[in-house]
């Protein structure tokens, strides 16, 4: 069954949907593609060239997707597959949006990214290296001259002395007690700071770390922790089939563990 069509970017199929009454889920494999271009394909192995793609060709590929509806609560959880740098968020979440606003017009219809919060950075500081902090600070310019109505902001950048290197494991350690909290106090993190690499970073009202997490880059900042979306990397636990693709009941079993154990504890559903 088809979705949505509305652009050369936005081509959706329902592939298969199943539902599990007992717990209020639906699960199920939605299929994308985008048309408008040309392309050749080619053996990856002998170098030749298989197929000529005409602009009118759709490669659709097969995303895994979970809602989970608890009952008697206004919040459900919808959990999407992403393959590399391909996902259908942005698509499934336009066209899920509009859907539910026709049928229900006297309803107002959020869609949220679920953010990862100190629960999942937990796993993220204590598996990766930091790379750089990074500290802002805003005030009032003290020049009377000055217009006192703009802020200045002004940022501090700290590296490691060694080049290409990461600071030592006794920040992570800070860090982690930092979330281990659950009441977030950014200035403790500050003063743990100074002590560790002996630097004159001020209260800053804005703290950032890059941290890299098994060769990949990721930005925590605790003034906003709701900037980093929540993502897991199942990889190596999903049983993959021959078409390079991960099996649904793998990929299912999964999801819903992940849902019931980690998602539902962290939005308190």
């Amino acid at each position: 069954m088809q979705i949505s069509s509305s652009d050369r970017f936005n081509n959706l199929f329902l592939e298969d949907a199943k539902a599990a009454k007992a717990n209020r889920q639906l699960a199920g494999i939605i299929r994308s593609g985008e048309t408008g271009y040309a392309s050749e394909l080619f053996d990856s192995e002998t170098g030749d060239k298989n197929y000529d793609r005409k602009p009118d060709d759709i490669e659709l590929m097969p995303f895994y997707f979970l809602f989970d509806m608890p009952t008697g609560k206004k919040t459900a959880i919808i959990a999407l597959q992403t393959f590399g740098l391909f996902g259908i968020a942005t698509k499934l979440k336009a066209q899920l949006k509009k859907y539910l606003s026709a049928f229900y017009p006297k309803y107002t219809v959020q869609l949220r990214v679920i953010h990862i919060g100190g629960l999942f950075m937990e796993k993220y500081v204590n598996q990766g290296n930091i790379k750089t902090i990074e500290g802002t600070e805003y005030f009032q310019p003290s020049d009377s001259a000055s217009d006192s109505s703009k802020e200045i902001k002004c940022t501090h950048i700290y590296s490691p002395v060694k080049r290409g290197g990461y600071f030592a494991r006794g920040l992570n350690t800070a860090l982690m007690n930092y979330f281990k909290k659950q009441q977030y106090d950014q200035n403790s993190v500050v003063h743990s700071i100074k002590e560790l690499i002996a630097t004159d970073l001020p209260d800053v009202n804005e703290l950032r770390f890059e941290i890299d997490v098994m060769g990949t880059r990721r930005k925590l900042d605790l003034s906003d922790l709701s900037k980093t979306a929540t993502r897991y990397d199942i990889t190596d636990d999903v049983s993959i089939d021959a078409s390079g693709h991960p099996r649904y009941e793998s990929a299912h079993g999964l999801a819903k563990d992940i849902v019931s154990n980690d998602i539902r504890k962290l939005i308190k559903v």
